[in-house]
């Protein structure tokens, strides 16, 4: 089930990706001979066809990947391009080589947003990116660490009506979670798997609006448990994930003053290559 915790896009993710994404591209680098890139964890396609496509060299054929099927389906019917293809692979596998990420490698570039957090076995999957790029190839990664991530769980493993639901939360947690130095521990799979790095850092990130739905969205597509619920169940647990937030101080807001709310969290951000 990996990659479980992301169930759509949301305008949070975006905005966040469209800043990175504005910072690294002068320093991207497009000497690999290779014309194809790898997106992994396309989601429902927003982030990847509208922030990430229009950047792209109008050669480049797109392989967006996802260990969903139920998103893959989805991007097929709503972005029919002719310049990218999307295929279900778990980026985590032991044998990469054996799915259909491999049957066009190598890849001149490697994005992935929001997705790669889940996957349990970072070191097989660094080494895996490793496998897929080109020589001289480039991989930039995001990799969200939602700190309140533990508390909201275990708060609500603790309530009797959610606890059927989130019992086994700890599974899917991101293994940064609640490390004292998640860059570090990061850069050290980077290394080990061959990755020559060009910058890993661990960034706190604010995301304010006067719009409590586009906070409670952003909550809602970081939820590890959304495919889980009976749609009966949905508001009241949205609600209580939201009181867990701001209990966590994840959430703060100051209405009626300024009429602003504030969310927070940190993320992981690497831009690696293949010597």
């Amino acid at each position: 089930m990996e990659g479980l915790q992301h169930q759509q896009c949301s305008i949070l993710e975006r905005q966040l990706v469209q800043t990175l994404l504005a910072e690294v591209w002068p320093r991207l680098s497009w000497s690999a001979q290779s014309n194809k890139v790898l997106v992994i964890g396309c989601a429902t396609g927003e982030t990847m066809c509208l922030d990430l496509l229009p950047r792209l060299p109008h050669d480049v054929f797109i392989v967006a990947g996802d260990g969903r099927p139920e998103m893959v389906a989805e991007c097929v019917a709503r972005f029919p391009f002719p310049n990218v293809g999307f295929i279900t692979v778990n980026f985590g596998a032991p044998d990469i080589q054996a799915t259909e990420a491999w049957n066009l490698v190598p890849y001149t570039k490697i994005f992935s947003f929001f997705y790669l957090q889940s996957i349990r076995d970072q070191n097989q999957l660094m080494h895996n990116i490793y496998k897929l790029l080109d020589r001289g190839g480039e991989a930039f990664i995001v990799m969200p660490i939602y700190t309140a991530v533990e508390s909201l769980y275990q708060a609500l493993s603790r309530a009797g009506y959610w606890t059927l639901y989130v019992q086994d939360f700890r599974h899917f947690v991101t293994p940064y979670q609640l490390l004292d130095d998640p860059a570090d521990v990061l850069r050290g799979f980077l290394v080990d798997a061959g990755l020559q790095i060009i910058n890993v850092e661990c960034r706190e990130v604010n995301f304010n609006s006067q719009d409590i739905n586009v906070i409670r969205e952003g909550v809602r597509a970081t939820n590890l448990f959304h495919s889980r619920l009976p749609p009966e169940f949905q508001s009241g647990y949205w609600e209580d994930c939201i009181a867990e937030v701001r209990t966590s101080g994840k959430l703060i807001s100051f209405p009626p003053h300024d009429l602003m709310y504030y969310y927070r969290y940190n993320a992981l951000i690497a831009h690696v290559m293949k010597p």
